[in-house]
């Protein structure tokens, strides 16, 4: 094997990485048929995938990442890059997940199916209310003793971080952030995730 056949092969190489790299980078593109992702129960729907390449795209849809899928599959996106439907009807009150993977990328959906028609799924605890109302009656006993430290500002508003006495010596936490000038203002209550991760105060 001479020296032009080695550099041959090392430049068709760099080619070849280098058309795959588009590929590695990018990420399948997966939306809902209707741009609100809301239906009713029983009306047919399709979940739209905006392909890497031509090419397998593996799916499934699911309740939950716990459960078994409702359904799963493949489809097959062409040369001209439009995009391929993955139909699927639900035919009761619920939300669903969709998720495609193609080149070992991912992309997630979520739709929902009469929503206001969900009912619970396990029937409520004869104690319910008399557990709750307890735990109620317990922390309305615990002095709040609030605690208000400025931990911000900007031009538009002042953000404060707000301690609350809690039940078993414990303290609740969260931010108040107050606009300047004549009000009145709109009011945004922002929850935090479920879980332990840290959280970032953003200056409106």
């Amino acid at each position: 094997m001479n020296y032009s056949t080695n550099c041959l092969k090392a430049v068709l190489l760099v080619f070849v990485c280098l058309q795959s790299i588009p590929i590695l980078l990018a990420q399948p593109e997966l939306r809902t048929s209707r741009t609100t992702g809301y239906y009713e129960a029983g009306e047919n729907m399709n979940f739209l995938v905006d392909p890497i390449a031509s090419g397998e795209i593996n799916y499934k849809i699911y309740y939950d990442e716990k459960t078994d899928p409702i359904q799963e599959g493949t489809v097959f996106a062409g040369s001209s890059n439009s995009d391929v439907a993955i139909p699927f009807v639900l035919n009761e009150p619920g939300v669903v997940f969709c998720e495609v993977e193609q080149f070992n990328q991912k992309d997630k959906v979520v739709a929902v199916f009469s929503p206001y028609e969900i009912t619970q799924t396990e029937p409520e605890p004869a104690d319910f209310d008399a557990f709750w109302n307890a735990r109620k009656a317990e922390l309305a006993a615990v002095p709040m003793s609030p605690s208000l430290q400025t931990i911000g500002e900007t031009q538009y508003t002042r953000t404060y971080r707000i301690s609350l006495r809690q039940i078993d010596n414990r303290r609740v936490y969260g931010y108040l952030a107050v606009p300047k000038g004549e009000g009145p203002f709109p009011a945004i209550l922002e929850l935090p995730a479920f879980g332990s991760n840290p959280l970032s105060v953003e200056d409106i």
